[in-house]
C-alpha cells in the first residue's frame, strides 16, 4: 500500500504556526503501540474515494506530547538551562505550538494507517487531511480524504470464446529470414569507373549547411538512392552529379515543416554486394556446419517468435473482451502514475535512438493527452487482473521470485546479491511479483478460454 499524506492549507494556521516556526521534535515515520480505541467513519464519494473520519482519544494525544517534550528536553539549548533540566513550562512557551503541531501530525500518520488497514482499505494515495481538531481533554479529530482502488467482483473472464491468432512458419517465411540475415552481412564496395548515380546505389556524400555563416559541413555520411527514406530532391540532384561535384538542395520537412538549404558534395558511389549462400557462409554466422543447419535454426527461432505472437495476440482478445464486460471506476492517481510511466519510455526510447529532445510540434502535454486512453487501458486490466487473482487465489511465492532474479541476473551476468540488492533499494521486488502474479493470472486465463 502506497500513499502520500498531503497536509490541508489550513492545518498550520490551525496550530498558530508559519513555516518559519522552530521545531525541536522530529517525530519517526510512523508511531507505535497504537491505541485500539480510534474511532472511524467512513463515507463512501466514490468507488475510488473515501472520506474518514478519524477520533483518537485524548490519554493518547497526551501521551504522545509527554514523549515529545521529554526528547524536547534532551535536545534544546536554552541559555541558562542545561540539557534535560528545561521546566516544561519554558518548553511549553517558547516550543509548544511547534510541538504539538509535529507530534499531531505524526499521530494523522499514524493513525490514517491504522485505520485503513483495520478496515481493509486498498488506499492509493491520502489526498488531503481536512478539519483537524484538537479539544484538550477531549482529544483529536480530523478528516481525511483517500483515494482507493475499486472494489470488482470480476465476471465473464472464463470460457472466453475467441477467434485464435494463426501464423504459419512455411519455406517462404525461412527464405524471408535468410535474405535478412544476408543484407545484414553485405558490404558497400565502390563501383568502378562509375559516371552516373542509379536507384540502388549507396553513396557517399558530404552535407553543408548553407544557412550557417560560414556554411557548418557535416561528416561523411552513406545514402541510399531511392530507398524509401530517401528524399526526391537530393534524388534529383544526384542524377547529374559525378564524384567531386558539389550542388545545392532546398527542401520542406512534412512533419516539421521546417525549410533545409544544404550543398552536397558526392564522393563515392558504392553497390551492395552479398555475400554467396555457401555452407561456408553458414560457418560464418554460428556454430553450423551447413547451409541446412543454419535454416533449421532460423525456422525453429521463426516458430518460437510466432507462438509469442499468437499468445500475445490471443491475450490482447481474452483481455478485450473482460474489460469490456467488467467496467471500473479508475483512480485519477494510478492513471496519472501510468501516464508518466509511459511517457518515460518515449523519452528513453527517443534517447536511445539519438533524439535529444521532442520535435517542435510535439509538446510534453500533447504527448500525455496522447498516451491517456493507453495508460487508462493498463490501470483497466491491472486492477481486473488482480481482482480475478484474489477470486482464484492465485499467488507468488518468494521461491518464484528468487527464481526469476536468478534468471535475470544470469542473462546479465549479475551477481544475483548484487540484482537483488538493488531491487531491495528500488522496491522493485514488489513490481516482479507483480509481473510474475500478471502473468500466472495471464495463463490462467488462457487455459480457460474458447479458442477456435
Amino acid at each position: 500500500m502506497r500513499f502520500k499524506v498531503v497536509m490541508a492549507p489550513k492545518w498550520l494556521d490551525f496550530l498558530g504556526l508559519d513555516e518559519n516556526s522552530q521545531v525541536v521534535y522530529k517525530p519517526g515515520p510512523m508511531l507505535e503501540n497504537m491505541p485500539e480505541n480510534i474511532k472511524v467513519k467512513i463515507d463512501s464519494v466514490s468507488s475510488v474515494e473515501k472520506k474518514l473520519s478519524i477520533s483518537v482519544p485524548e490519554d493518547y494525544v497526551q501521551a504522545e506530547l509527554e514523549k515529545a517534550y521529554r526528547d524536547a528536553n534532551q535536545k534544546a539549548k536554552i541559555p541558562g538551562f542545561r540539557k534535560g533540566k528545561v521546566p516544561r513550562s519554558v518548553l511549553e512557551k517558547r516550543f509548544g505550538p511547534s510541538i504539538e503541531a509535529e507530534v499531531l501530525q505524526d499521530v494523522i500518520r499514524g493513525t490514517v494507517t491504522k485505520a485503513m488497514e483495520d478496515h481493509k482499505l486498498d488506499a492509493i494515495y491520502v489526498s488531503e487531511i481536512m478539519e483537524p481538531k484538537r479539544v484538550k481533554g477531549e482529544g483529536f479529530s480530523y478528516i481525511a480524504s483517500i483515494e482507493v482502488k475499486p472494489e470488482i467482483e470480476p465476471k465473464a473472464y472464463t470460457g472466453v470464446k475467441i477467434e485464435g491468432e494463426k501464423l504459419v512458419i512455411d519455406e517462404n517465411k525461412v527464405n524471408e529470414a535468410l535474405k535478412h540475415l544476408l543484407e545484414s552481412q553485405a558490404v558497400l564496395k565502390p563501383i568502378e569507373n562509375a559516371t552516373k548515380v542509379s536507384k540502388g546505389n549507396f553513396v557517399t556524400l558530404s552535407v553543408s549547411d548553407l544557412t550557417t555563416n560560414p556554411p557548418k559541413e557535416s561528416k561523411d555520411q552513406i545514402y541510399e538512392v531511392g530507398s524509401e527514406n530517401a528524399r526526391k530532391e537530393i534524388d534529383q540532384a544526384l542524377a547529374s552529379m559525378k564524384i567531386g561535384e558539389s550542388q545545392a538542395v532546398t527542401f520542406e520537412d512534412e512533419k516539421s515543416k521546417k525549410k533545409y538549404d544544404i550543398q552536397i558534395s558526392l564522393k563515392a558511389i558504392k553497390e551492395k554486394v552479398l555475400p554467396e549462400l555457401t555452407d561456408e557462409f553458414a560457418k560464418s554466422v554460428g556454430p553450423f556446419e551447413t547451409l541446412k543447419d543454419l535454416k533449421d535454426h532460423l525456422e525453429k527461432e521463426l516458430k518460437v517468435e510466432a507462438d509469442a505472437k499468437m499468445r500475445s495476440g490471443n491475450i490482447r482478445k481474452i483481455l478485450d473482451s473482460i474489460l469490456e464486460k467488467n467496467p471500473v471506476e479508475l483512480p485519477k492517481t494510478l492513471v496519472h502514475h501510468e501516464v508518466e510511466r509511459l511517457c518515460k519510455g518515449v523519452e528513453q526510447r527517443m534517447k536511445e535512438a539519438g533524439i535529444e529532445k521532442l520535435p517542435e510540434d510535439y509538446s510534453h502535454e500533447k504527448m500525455h493527452t496522447q498516451l491517456q486512453p493507453d495508460a487508462e487501458k493498463n490501470v483497466h486490466e491491472q486492477i481486473v487482473l488482480e481482482a480475478i487473482a484474489r477470486k482464484e487465489d492465485i499467488t507468488v511465492e518468494n521461491e518464484e521470485i528468487m527464481n526469476r532474479l536468478k534468471q535475470q541476473a544470469e542473462a546479465s551476468r549479475i551477481p544475483i546479491s548484487e540484482l537483488k540488492a538493488y531491487y531491495d533499494k528500488s522496491g522493485g521486488i514488489e513490481d516482479l511479483g507483480f509481473q510474475l502474479l500478471v502473468q500466472k493470472t495471464l495463463d490462467f486465463l488462457l487455459t480457460k478460454a474458447n479458442i477456435k
